[in-house]
């Protein structure tokens, strides 16, 4: 049946999305004399781009197909990784940063509601949770394998580790384009045309103001996580500072994305011991507690204080939902 085979290709299409050079970027990147303050306006240029279509690519998937939605991510992929491999300077990586952020709109919770409407179809909605967890898990602990290897890549030729994400990107833009579109419930085919920005935008504003706290809390960790995030790039040369080799730098994010991956198992263990608001005031401290680490460490507590901010974060955005 076509649609079974979703399940599958969803997972090859979350894996090889996935960025094979990440864990060297920053360090390619500044490697053609690009300065911190560019680096930093690459950064946000991704981070801005993201924001300013998450909701538009959205509604993009609800009105047009997440099949076309994941396609086109992969389609940006492609662009981005062609434009690291070619570019020798500011402009093409801040273009590629553009790209980047408008593909990982399209992507942002489409696999997730694919698989949803998927099970659906399928009759086997109730298995989503377990599921959606384990095909997370598979693909986190599967690119983090594979990341394991890409400083030794990186250490033989500065381009391959670029050229081997292209390809990766191609191969996810196959499963993306070979997955089947879940038909449409008579609700969902009533509510697509009607479908606008402006509508969409306010509707997720009213939820969110009629729910205490929901706001502040949300405020709170969008801050914090897109402060973390542009920091993300400035990473691997506070980690060269550490006195970490580079060969090492893949281990370092294999251990996030494994961690990663056991974030929602986490999150489920605290609620049943904590109310929201206690696991988030808690997490909030110990990340407090990190970022001053981060600041002042030095030697091996800069990373582990690295990794605890970005696995709490983690936990954090799993305990939201």
């Amino acid at each position: 049946m076509k649609l079974q085979r979703n399940i599958t290709l969803l997972f090859l299409h979350g894996f090889f999305i996935k960025r094979f050079a990440f864990p060297v970027i920053t360090l390619y990147i500044l490697s053609y004399s690009i300065s911190f303050t560019q680096l930093g306006c690459i950064a946000a240029a991704a981070t801005i781009a993201s924001i300013l279509t998450e909701i538009p690519g959205g509604i993009f998937a609800d009105k047009y197909g997440k099949r076309l939605s994941l396609i086109l991510a992969s389609t940006f992929a492609i662009i981005y990784g062609i434009l690291l491999t070619i570019g020798n300077g500011f402009v093409p990586f801040l273009v590629a940063a553009i790209f980047y952020g408008i593909g990982g709109a399209f992507l942002s919770g489409t696999t997730e509601a694919m698989l949803y409407d998927t099970l659906t179809d399928l009759h086997r909605k109730k298995e989503y949770k377990k599921v959606s967890g384990r095909l997370s898990f598979l693909t986190l602990l599967t690119s983090a394998a594979v990341l394991s290897i890409t400083p030794l890549v990186y250490e033989y030729n500065q381009k391959l580790p670029f050229i081997i994400s292209v390809a990766f990107f191609a191969i996810s833009f196959v499963a993306a384009y070979l997955t089947t579109e879940p038909p449409k419930t008579a609700e969902e085919t009533i509510i697509a045309p009607q479908l606008q920005f402006s509508r969409h935008l306010g509707e997720a504003f009213r939820q969110i103001r009629s729910i205490p706290y929901v706001s502040s809390i949300i405020l709170l960790f969008t801050v914090v996580t897109i402060f973390w995030y542009i920091f993300g790039d400035y990473a691997q040369p506070l980690l060269q500072l550490s006195g970490l080799n580079i060969i090492y730098f893949g281990l370092f994010y294999t251990v996030l994305r494994v961690l990663s991956g056991l974030a929602s198992e986490i999150a489920h263990w605290l609620d049943g011991y904590f109310t929201i608001m206690q696991s988030i005031a808690g997490m909030l401290c110990i990340i407090l507690i990190g970022f001053i680490t981060v600041s002042i460490g030095k030697g091996v507590w800069l990373p582990i204080s690295m990794i605890i901010i970005d696995w709490l974060l983690d936990v954090e955005s799993n305990t939201e939902r």
